[in-house]
């Protein structure tokens, strides 16, 4: 197989996006606000290159790659 037979890999861009992450009990004898934010942090905010803005901050910069303009979705 030779360089010529290969397609091109699309170039990956990315776009910063400023998340602000509210997590609430669902009544008051719950508790673990702060684990259920450790683990959206570490199972899917950390794929995105998460930055806090701060040690208490619930507002995370995210890094997230695309290839074409049609996966970005306005919600």
């Amino acid at each position: 197989m030779n360089a010529e037979s290969v397609p091109p890999q699309p170039e990956v861009k990315t776009i910063k996006v400023e998340l602000y992450l509210r997590v609430e009990n669902n009544n008051s004898f719950v508790r673990g606000k702060g684990r259920s934010r450790e683990e959206i942090e570490r199972r899917v905010l950390s794929r995105y290159g998460m930055q806090k803005q701060g040690k208490d901050s619930w507002t995370y910069l995210l890094t997230i790659p695309y290839t074409q303009k049609l996966h970005l979705h306005r919600g």
